[in-house]
């Protein structure tokens, strides 16, 4: 009974927790992102901590379960423990999760937020490609767009030069792209290097959970009901926490198997998925799954990781039932 209970505030700790200090830490990254060299730093504005928060509560959402599932590993039960996780993953996505999505829906439509958009400052020499670009005043409006006044060196060797004259703002400047996903080129390389592109997309998660909730009230609840498939898959699992006695062994294919749902639900797969796609246009059983989920081969390979988890559960509790007979 003690290591039910140990799972339910396991559960609880995640959510207010990750919550908490998810919004916290991906606030202090957004202001990273926006952050403009001379200006000062403002952290934790209400306009931030609502996108930190918009987006942290998904993500807490979706790895609540999984964190508990993780927690069982070492923390074996009986069934009552299945029992408490089927409920914590019944309130997880069918309770928490409409919330959440009502909630961000309220705050969208009811307090606007308008981002404030910050420009390059004087003063600093930013080096981009083969030329180092230097403001000499503010950017301001002018002839339709942002522009301000720049020393241009280039510092190629077989053609240096140096150039003044107006630079426009635009999202092709050179200084925006290298800069990118920044907005200044001087953050951007202090991490060079560190940067590199995920395989689980959680805003593509977010956003899908928000795009399932939101048309299960124009098309029906069954919109919601496939888009649950990845709870299916994900929660499907913990089924898998005590196949083996060697934990290392539970726990990295744990992992494993939670990153390749992540993965296949924030469309890490979607290229090749698109190709099989392509291919089965037309047919009638495609075609029906298409109505109701936006990537119907999603949903089935969600369906079929569920089964293949199932069955591989229910062998092996035969196999340690035969071998605790046998002893």
């Amino acid at each position: 009974m003690k290591k039910t209970l140990n799972l339910v505030i396991m559960y609880f700790a995640s959510l207010i927790f990750g919550l908490a200090f998810g919004t916290l830490m991906y606030a202090m990254f957004l202001n990273l992102l926006s952050y403009v060299a001379g200006d000062n730093l403002r952290l934790f504005t209400t306009e931030v901590l609502y996108h930190s928060f918009s987006y942290i509560s998904f993500c807490v959402i979706f790895l609540a379960c999984p964190l508990v599932a993780f927690y069982r590993i070492r923390h074996p039960g009986g069934i009552s423990q299945t029992i408490i996780f089927l409920i914590l993953c019944f309130v997880t996505w069918i309770v928490i999760l409409p919330l959440n999505c009502k909630l961000c829906d309220y705050l969208d439509k009811n307090y606007p937020f308008t981002t404030e958009e910050s420009y390059l400052s004087k003063d600093y020499f930013r080096h981009v490609d083969n030329e180092v670009y230097y403001f000499t005043n503010d950017f301001t409006y002018s002839n339709g767009g942002m522009k301000a006044d720049a020393v241009i060196i280039q510092t190629e060797k077989d053609d240096d030069y140096v150039m003044f004259g107006p630079v426009r703002d635009s999202n092709a400047f050179k200084l925006n792209t290298k800069a990118a996903p920044f907005r200044e080129i001087l953050v951007r390389e202090s991490f060079r290097g560190r940067l590199s592109p995920s395989f689980v997309n959680f805003r593509a998660l977010a956003v899908g959970g928000r795009y399932a909730f939101s048309r299960a009230f124009d098309d029906g609840i069954l919109t919601f009901l496939f888009y649950l498939s990845f709870a299916l898959a994900l929660c499907s699992v913990y089924l898998l926490t005590n196949l083996f006695d060697w934990r290392l062994l539970t726990t990295t294919l744990f992992f494993l198997l939670t990153s390749l749902i992540l993965s296949l639900n924030s469309g890490f797969f979607s290229p090749w998925l698109g190709t099989i796609s392509q291919q089965l246009g037309g047919n009638a059983i495609y075609d029906f799954l298409a109505k109701w989920h936006p990537e119907p081969l999603v949903f089935v390979a969600n369906c079929l990781l569920a089964l293949i988890f199932t069955v591989i559960w229910i062998v092996g509790l035969v196999i340690k039932n035969h071998t605790q007979k046998k002893d």
